[in-house]
């Protein structure tokens, strides 16, 4: 199994471990910054902010893709890969509580990132083998929420000014 460790602050959470479960999902395990405890709130408020993956590459891509068009240029070459998809990604998440003579300590919240069943098909589509996800693309993603997030930060500022 392979494992990666790296802290990748999103939202309220601290992102640290990562886990190729199978071919088609990571495991992503972490906790709050403030390190306060895990509450069910958290599962929904992690999964929202997952829900961003791919927005800032459509984001790119888009920003990309109209340049070439103004400049006249051939668009065929523009991959569709990293587009956003709503239903692209599978969520379950859950919270990781461990217990040392009956004292909660360290809660951890676990989230399993995998492709939907739609997306693991349409990346096997023309190919006999399946394009898996990978720890090193889920935490690029994972960065990019951030990108996405201060984009819209930096949007919204420049909207009540």
């Amino acid at each position: 199994m392979n494992e990666q460790r790296e802290e990748i602050i999103l939202g309220n959470y601290t992102l640290t471990d990562y886990v190729q479960t199978n071919e088609i999902t990571v495991t992503v395990y972490g906790r709050k910054v403030d390190f306060s405890d895990l509450e069910d709130s958290d599962l929904k408020e992690i999964e929202n902010l997952l829900n961003q993956l791919d927005l800032w590459e459509s984001f790119t891509s888009s920003i990309i893709l109209i340049n070439k068009m103004l400049k006249e240029e051939n668009i065929n070459e523009i991959s569709l890969e990293h587009f956003y998809r709503p239903d692209k990604y599978n969520f379950e998440s859950w919270i990781d509580k461990k217990s040392i003579e009956k004292r909660i300590l360290n809660d951890r919240i676990g989230i399993h990132i995998e492709y939907s069943k739609l997306e693991a098909s349409r990346r096997t589509m023309g190919s006999s083998y399946l394009i898996a996800l990978t720890i090193d693309e889920v935490v690029k993603k994972i960065k990019n929420v951030q990108k996405w997030i201060a984009l819209k930060t930096v949007i919204n500022f420049f909207r009540s000014v």
